[in-house]
C-alpha cells in the first residue's frame, strides 16, 4: 500500500484508511462517496456500517441530493466530531447533513442534528435527553452555492462549529449526548417534516471524540491525507523541451494514461484536450467493478430495468438483464453518430434484442434513433423515422464471433447518408435512404430493447462503450481499436523518488519538489518498492556525491558543500499535473526520456531517446 499524497484530490475506489495516521483515532464513520454509482455508500471505517441510498440523488464527484438520503446504522456515542464537505444553494428550509434524531408523535429517539438551518447558517442541536437540548447556530452563510467544509465538535462540556477550518461559534453544553439507540441519516432526518438536504455532499467523517481546532484545520486543507491506495505502476513520460524565452531546457512529466491498452483505474478522467474527444457524449469506461455502470461525460448512473446483472472481470455482464440510464441530460442521437464498443457475445442467439438502443419518448412503441446488435451472426444496425412507422435496417456481412472480445465501430454520416462499420479490422460501407428523426428526449438502454416489456435480453458482456455526436474518421476508429484508453488522464501522484542516493521529496504544503543538479550518464533501470511506493535506481552513474540538508522553514533541500552549477526546483502545475524545471542544463541535443514498463518483472526502465 502507498500513502495517498494528493491530499486535496479524492482517492479512487479501493483506497483504504491509514490507521497509523494520528488523526484517525476514534474514526467510526468514513463515507468517501467515491463509488460513483449504485445504491450503497461504503463506510471505510467499518465501524458505523455501509449506507443505503433512498429517494432522488445523482452521483457526481460526491452525491447530489435532491430529495434523497443515506440510511446508516446505530452506534451510540458520548462525544462527537462531524466533518463534511458540502455545496448548497439555499432554500429557506432546515436541511440535514448528518443527523440522528426521530421525533414522530410520542416516539422520541433524539440524539443530535447537524444541519443548515432555514437562515442558511450552520446549526448543531445537542440532545442530552429526548426533551432537553442545546442549540448552537453559526453566523456564516453556508448556502451561497460554493464548496464549504463544515464541522462540529462536542466533548461533553463544549461544542464548536467550524466553517472552512475556522471556528464559527462555540458554547457550553448542558450535558452529554443522549445515550438512546437509533439509526443515523445523511441528508435527512426522521422527524415529522421533510428536512432533505438539497445539494452536494462530497464526503462525511464521524469521530467518537472531539477533534482539536488544529485537526479540523488540517482536514479542511488536506481532507484525504489519511488514506492509502494499492500500489499502481503508472508509466510516466519525461521529455526535455527548450524554453523559447530562455533557450534552456526543461523536463516535463505527464500524468496522461500511457497504458493505452490497459483500462485506467476508477477516478480516471477524460482528457478533453485530446482531439478525439470532440463530440463525445457518452463514455462508459466500466471500471467500477462493484456498482452499476456510470457515464463519465454527463455524470449519470444507470439502473437495472429487467433481470439481473453482474461484473465479469473488467467487463459488465448483461447476459441475464438490461440497464437503463437514469433520466438526466438526454442527448439527441438522430444526427451524425459514432458508436465504439468492445462486446463479448456469450450465447449464439438471434432474439429480437439490441446491445445498445437510444429511442425518443417514454412509451414502449417509440422512435428508435440508433441501435445495433448481432443478428444471424453478423453486425446489424437499426433506426426509425416518421414517428416510428418506417424502419431502416442496415445488414452487414461482418461476422461477430461468440465468447471472445470483439471491437465494434459504427459511424453514421447523415449528410452523405452512409454508414461505415468495423468489426475488429474488417470494414464495410453501407448507404441508406432516410435519416432518423427525433429530438433531445432519447432514453438510453444497454443489453435490452423496449419491445415486449423489456423481455428480450442481448446476452453479452460489455467492456467499454463510447458514443460521439459526429462521424469519426476511419483513422480515429482504428486508433480507438488499438488504443481505446488513450484519451484518459489519472490523478497526479507525487511519489518520493530515490536516484542513486539523491532523494527528491515532495513538499505537501507548497506542492513543490526540490533536488540538486545531478547528471545521469546512462540509461537507468528503475524498480518499484511496493512497501514504500518509491522508485529506486540500483545502477546510476552520478558526477559526484552531494550532501543535502533540509531547511525546516522552507522544506527545501540545499547542497552545503558541492560544486554544482545550480539548485533545481521542480514545481507541480496542479491544473495540468505537469512538473517543470526551468534551469536544468542539457546537452545541445534534445532528448525524450520515457519510462518503459516490463510486464514480466514489473520494473520501469528510464530510456533516453534522441529527438
Amino acid at each position: 500500500m502507498a500513502k495517498w499524497r494528493n491530499t486535496t484530490q479524492k482517492p479512487p475506489l479501493g483506497a483504504r484508511i491509514d490507521w497509523g495516521n494520528q488523526i484517525t483515532k476514534d474514526l467510526v464513520g468514513c463515507w468517501l462517496f467515491n463509488e460513483y454509482g449504485g445504491k450503497v455508500v461504503g463506510d471505510l471505517s467499518r465501524s458505523f456500517g455501509d449506507g443505503q441510498l433512498e429517494g432522488t440523488y445523482y452521483w457526481k464527484e460526491g452525491i447530489k441530493f435532491s430529495g434523497g438520503r443515506v440510511v446508516l446504522a446505530d452506534t451510540p456515542l458520548s462525544k462527537i466530531s462531524i466533518v463534511a464537505k458540502i455545496r448548497n444553494g439555499g432554500s429557506g428550509n432546515n436541511e440535514q447533513i448528518l443527523t440522528r434524531d426521530k421525533s414522530v408523535s410520542s416516539d422520541y429517539h433524539r440524539v443530535w442534528q447537524f444541519r443548515k438551518n432555514s437562515s442558511d447558517k450552520l446549526e448543531f442541536i445537542h440532545f442530552y435527553s429526548n426533551t432537553s437540548y442545546d442549540v448552537f447556530t453559526g453566523s456564516i452563510d453556508i448556502a451561497d452555492g460554493t464548496d464549504k467544509m463544515v464541522a462540529v465538535t462536542a466533548d461533553g462540556s463544549t461544542a464548536k462549529l467550524f466553517v472552512n477550518g475556522e471556528v464559527d461559534t462555540s458554547g457550553t453544553l448542558s450535558g452529554t449526548l443522549n445515550s438512546i439507540s437509533y439509526r443515523a441519516l445523511i441528508a435527512d432526518s426522521d422527524n415529522n417534516s421533510e428536512e432533505f438536504f438539497y445539494g452536494d455532499i462530497y464526503f462525511a467523517y464521524l469521530f467518537s471524540r472531539a477533534l482539536s481546532d488544529d485537526e479540523i484545520g488540517l482536514l479542511h486543507y488536506e481532507p484525504y491525507s489519511f488514506f492509502e491506495i494499492p500500489s499502481l505502476y503508472i508509466p510516466v513520460s519525461w521529455q526535455s523541451q527548450p524554453s523559447q524565452q530562455t533557450g534552456k531546457h526543461r523536463i516535463v512529466t505527464s500524468s496522461k494514461w500511457k497504458q493505452t491498452t490497459q483500462k485506467p483505474p476508477l477516478g480516471a478522467r477524460i482528457d478533453w484536450s485530446n482531439p478525439i474527444t470532440q463530440g463525445l457524449v457518452n463514455c462508459f469506461l466500466l471500471n467500477e467493478y462493484a456498482s452499476l455502470p456510470f457515464d463519465l461525460v454527463d455524470n449519470n448512473s444507470t439502473e437495472v430495468i429487467t433481470g439481473s446483472v453482474s461484473w465479469k472481470g473488467d467487463s459488465f455482464n448483461l447476459v441475464s438483464g438490461g440497464l437503463q440510464k437514469k433520466k438526466l441530460n438526454y442527448q439527441d442521437y438522430s444526427g451524425d453518430c459514432t458508436v465504439i464498443a468492445v462486446v463479448n457475445q456469450r450465447l449464439d442467439e438471434d432474439a429480437n434484442c439490441y446491445w445498445v438502443v437510444a429511442e425518443e419518448g417514454e412509451s414502449l412503441s417509440t422512435n428508435v434513433l440508433q441501435s445495433f446488435r448481432r443478428y444471424s451472426g453478423n453486425l446489424r444496425t437499426f433506426w426509425e423515422y416518421g414517428s416510428g412507422s418506417n424502419v431502416i435496417l442496415d445488414y452487414t456481412s461482418l461476422s461477430i464471433p461468440t465468447n471472445q472480445d470483439t471491437f465494434i465501430g459504427i459511424s453514421r454520416d447523415t449528410s452523405l447518408k452512409t454508414q461505415v462499420a468495423f468489426v475488429n479490422d474488417d470494414k464495410e460501407t453501407l448507404s441508406y435512404s432516410t435519416n432518423p428523426e427525433g429530438g433531445s428526449s432519447a432514453k438510453f438502454l444497454l443489453g435490452v430493447d423496449s419491445a415486449n416489456s423489456y423481455s428480450n435480453i442481448a446476452r453479452y458482456w460489455l467492456k467499454y462503450l463510447y458514443i460521439f455526436s459526429r462521424a469519426l474518421t476511419d483513422d480515429e476508429i482504428k486508433l480507438l481499436h488499438y488504443e481505446p484508453y488513450s484519451f484518459f488522464e489519472v490523478p497526479s501522484m507525487r511519489t518520493v523518488v530515490a536516484l542513486g542516493g539523491i532523494t527528491v521529496t515532495p513538499n505537501d504544503a507548497t506542492h513543490s519538489q526540490t533536488a540538486d543538479n545531478v547528471a545521469l550518464t546512462r540509461t537507468t533501470q528503475l524498480a518499484v518498492d511496493d512497501a514504500t511506493h518509491q522508485h529506486t535506481a540500483d545502477s546510476v552513474s552520478l558526477t559526484r556525491t552531494t550532501s543535502l540538508t533540509v531547511n525546516s522553514a522552507t522544506h527545501s533541500q540545499t547542497a552545503e558543500s558541492s560544486t554544482l552549477a545550480r539548485i533545481t526546483s521542480l514545481a507541480v502545475n496542479e491544473t495540468t499535473h505537469t512538473q517543470t524545471a526551468d534551469n536544468v542544463s542539457f546537452p545541445a541535443e534534445v532528448y525524450k526520456w520515457e519510462f518503459k514498463l516490463d510486464l514480466m518483472t514489473g520494473n520501469l526502465a528510464l530510456v533516453k531517446v534522441k529527438q
